[in-house]
């Protein structure tokens, strides 16, 4: 019982005191200041027809909102934050050029009906 007491021990110390840690995640990806993709004229009537906006127009409306890129439950904001360097109107930049066209959320927010609770409350009497 003992011997195996002691091998515990010494496998216990030598994972926590001689085994190194794991070195820290680098990027060695080199930081480009992206630049917001250039549409014809052509190609923005049409993307206007469809009623969608522009890369250029949603950074824009993000940018006035205080946005910030979608990220998701890995990681991926903190990488986007470090990538950018934390300059957050470069991420946007770089996430509006990832579609040809989106949808506006100033739209969206004419749509949402706000819920009136004061109708559905039970009163008790």
């Amino acid at each position: 019982m003992k011997k195996e007491k002691l091998e515990q021990l010494k496998r216990w110390m030598e994972r926590v005191f001689v085994e190194q840690p794991e070195p820290a995640r680098t990027y060695s990806v080199p930081y480009v200041k992206p630049e917001l993709r250039e549409l014809s004229e052509e190609e923005i009537n049409a993307i206007h027809e469809r009623g969608y906006i522009t890369p250029s127009e949603a950074y824009h409306e993000w940018k006035c909102m205080d946005l910030c890129a979608p990220g998701d439950a890995i990681g991926s904001a903190k990488e986007r934050c470090y990538r950018f360097d934390h300059k957050c109107s470069d991420c946007l930049k770089d996430y509006a050029n990832q579609k040809k066209e989106w949808v506006s959320l100033f739209e969206n927010l004419q749509y949402t009906v706000r819920y009136d609770f004061r109708d559905k409350v039970l009163v008790k009497k």
